[in-house]
């Protein structure tokens, strides 16, 4: 009996999820968004703005690129272009361009960094360690 609980909580956990990432639409992404670092503990600013094709700006106040230079902002601005799929519920931003805030004039390289929405109204990416991202300024 307990297992079929654990079957039945299992199968209604999943159909939430499904049900809140299916509603996203190509405007989901859209605003001002807060996370953690999970590998320095800073913390990390994301704007997306736009349709189907986003303008993405992602900062971070504590790089290890800009950290490693010995800036004494050690803080990097990363810009570039999203392309939302998978009918609103993942975003790809590529040619991300990764500059120092103590030197903006400076590309150090560029990313690709691909976001997915969670079924609990955030935002994850495959760059920030594990971390989520929560609507809104912190």
């Amino acid at each position: 009996m307990k297992r079929l609980v654990l079957i039945v909580a299992a199968v209604a956990a999943l159909a939430l999820a499904a049900s809140s990432a299916a509603g996203a639409s190509t405007e989901y992404f859209n605003g001002v968004w807060h996370g953690t670092d999970l590998g320095d503990g800073s913390a990390q600013f994301l704007y997306i703005s736009g349709g189907s094709t986003k303008t993405v700006v992602y900062y971070d106040t504590s790089a290890h690129p800009c950290r490693a230079l010995g800036y004494s902002n050690p803080a990097v601005r990363v810009t570039g272009t999203g392309i939302v799929g998978n009918g609103g519920t993942t975003m790809t931003a590529t040619d991300m361009n990764v500059v120092c805030v103590a030197n903006p004039g400076v590309v150090l390289f560029q990313v690709t960094i691909n976001f997915w929405v969670n079924g609990n109204g955030t935002i994850s990416d495959d760059t920030s360690g594990g971390a989520f991202w929560l609507r809104g300024a912190a």
